[in-house]
């Protein structure tokens, strides 16, 4: 199909295409009013390794490297999971679930660690509903590392865990991101509405295209008022076969789906 074919079936098809992506975005931003708004709080940890003469610089990074993903992954372990729990701060008795499959569940859903490629940082991030529980959570993770990683990660007092971004909580809930999602909500019914245009047959259209003209025909249309001289975009054969001069003088030109021949003249003598 050709993009002026694509562009004409939009045009005839707008008002689907409008409905279509206008109820996408309603239904996405329902479903984001539905969901509890949670507040992030972000915080970094530096992994350093302590370098003694004659050590590679390169293999310390990458065991630096190595050493950050491993400890990306022992975060959400039950035993790491408790030690937060029970590591002084005061969460509330029914914040963790008694239940460990839950517990865990819940776990990923308020915490997310990224490593810092080459440069030995793990990136904290935690939500929650509550402002305060966020910063709290965040604060014994990064506590947690510093003074209890060392039966993690094994290296004993070569290694050693420094906070370098106090945790710190967003002003405002951060989840969910409504312009965000009222914005690929837009791109979606967007791209899925033309997909479906694309597809659609265009018998509908040819019958609105159809009664239009067979109307125009039909009306006393008088001679003076005639649309003699205009131009017309059906083919040739097709004037010749089933008009006569007379009769071409009272059809106004139409867009046809057939491609187009020379330009013609409806008065001219055939």
């Amino acid at each position: 199909m050709e993009t002026i074919d694509l562009f004409r079936k939009l045009r005839f098809h707008w008002r689907f295409c409008a409905i279509l992506t206008l109820s996408i975005i309603l239904g996405s931003l329902i479903l984001s009013l539905f969901q509890p708004f949670q507040y992030r709080t972000d915080g970094k940890v530096l992994i350093i390794q302590k370098q003694t003469s004659g050590f590679d610089p390169y293999l310390a990074i990458k065991a630096t490297e190595r050493l950050a993903e491993e400890l990306s992954q022992i975060i959400f372990t039950s035993s790491f999971i408790t030690r937060v729990s029970e590591s002084g701060y005061r969460f509330p008795p029914s914040f963790f679930p008694s239940d460990p499959i839950g517990l865990k569940k819940q776990w990923k859903k308020w915490v997310t660690v990224n490593n810092i490629p080459a440069a030995g940082i793990l990136k904290i991030q935690t939500y929650h509903e509550d402002r305060e529980l966020s910063l709290m959570l965040a604060k014994a993770i990064a506590d947690v590392l510093v003074t209890q990683g060392d039966e993690y990660h094994g290296g004993g007092e070569e290694i050693v865990m420094k906070v370098v971004d106090d945790p710190v909580a967003s002003a405002r809930p951060v989840r969910p991101n409504i312009v965000l999602n009222v914005g690929s909500s837009l791109a979606v019914g967007i791209l899925l509405s033309t997909i479906l245009v694309f597809f659609m047959d265009d018998r509908e259209e040819n019958m609105v295209y159809t009664e239009i003209n067979d109307e125009l025909n039909e009306s006393d249309v008088p001679a003076d008022e005639s649309v003699a001289g205009a131009i017309a975009f059906m083919p040739t054969e097709k004037i010749k076969e089933n008009h006569s001069t007379e009769d071409m003088q009272h059809t106004i030109p139409i867009h046809s789906r057939f491609p187009r021949e020379p330009l013609i003249r409806l008065d001219e003598e055939f």
